[in-house]
């Protein structure tokens, strides 16, 4: 009688790694990680080798699945290299490249298009950009007195006075509008104001080296100085639009929206612009928090609106 003996098959050849490159301020660190593509069942990664090489810079945990790398000073790229092990003794390798520069957006802009395309640059990492104070020295007298602001502290201001949000309510990425300190190339900017849009804040902060827009797409590599406006204009139809020319609006209105910053940055004064500006849209709140007054819907530009 013969005896036959089953040996499981094992699976030959290299694991397939997939990681994202990386943008770092110089001098800093950024955490890295890869993922095996093409796993059998059962089959697990069991050991992990980073090394950098070339480009300088150093790592921490470099036997771990998540290490850190440390960029050196001044501009440039490095090469790190993730080395795998499997269960089913298979290895594989992956060389990622980490981007550094005086600030992330300068680092990104040296990666690839599409790598560009797919890094998500994380809220705070921007040095004056994210921390900057929405309104911080720009309100003026008139621009107090604009229907926006009834029912606030604003509204109340007076020549030489000034109002400021709590921080991140412009935050990493907001708008300039019309040709004072417009950053595309030419001082273009997209259109004119509409004839009878009405500014209701007017703030200019100078934006340091690389953080600055420079042209279509994503290239941030200017220092100057940018307006920013919140406005209101009629769309139309009797319609009105609002222009917060932020993405970080909502930051203000609950404290639900903490996540860029880890803090509670709600205000009243938003909180009541926004219910203003709604009543004036003709949507009436049913139910308001505790500290805000109910609007009376109010005209902009006359009965009539363009």
């Amino acid at each position: 009688m013969d005896l036959l003996c089953a040996v499981p098959s094992v699976p030959g050849g290299t694991v397939a790694l997939a990681g994202p490159d990386r943008p770092v301020r110089s001098g800093s660190t950024v955490g890295l990680d890869v993922t095996a593509t093409d796993l059998s069942a059962g089959e697990t990664i069991v050991s992990y080798a980073w090394s950098v090489q070339s480009g300088g810079g150093s790592l921490a945990g470099a036997t771990t699945a998540t290490p850190t790398y440390t960029a050196p000073s001044g501009s440039g790229v490095a090469v790190v290299r993730a080395s795998v092990t499997t269960s089913a003794g298979r290895s594989g390798n992956l060389d990622l490249r980490v981007s550094r520069g005086p600030n992330p957006v300068a680092a990104e802009n040296t990666l690839p298009g599409a790598a560009r395309a797919t890094w998500d640059l994380p809220v705070g990492a921007l040095g004056g950009v994210s921390t900057l104070q929405g309104f911080a020295d720009g309100f003026s007298f008139d621009h107090s007195a604009t229907p926006l602001w009834r029912h606030t502290s604003v509204a109340a201001l007076t020549a030489g006075q000034a109002w400021s949000s709590p921080a991140q309510i412009l935050g990493f990425e907001w708008d300039t509008y019309g040709p004072a300190g417009t950053s595309s190339p030419g001082a273009a900017y997209l259109a004119p104001p509409h004839p009878d849009a009405v500014f209701c804040s007017h703030v200019m902060y100078p934006i340091p080296s690389g953080l600055l827009l420079t042209g279509p797409g994503d290239e941030y590599d200017s220092a100057g100085t940018a307006t920013h406006r919140l406005v209101v204009h009629p769309g139309g139809a009797g319609s009105v639009t609002f222009g917060t020319g932020t993405i970080n609006w909502s930051l203000g209105l609950d404290s639900a929206n903490t996540y860029q910053v880890g803090g509670d940055n709600t205000s009243t004064v938003i909180r009541q612009a926004t219910i203003n500006i709604l009543a004036d849209m003709g949507v009436t709140a049913a139910t308001l928090m505790s500290g805000l007054t109910a609007p009376t819907r109010v005209h902009w530009w006359g009965p009539s609106a363009p």
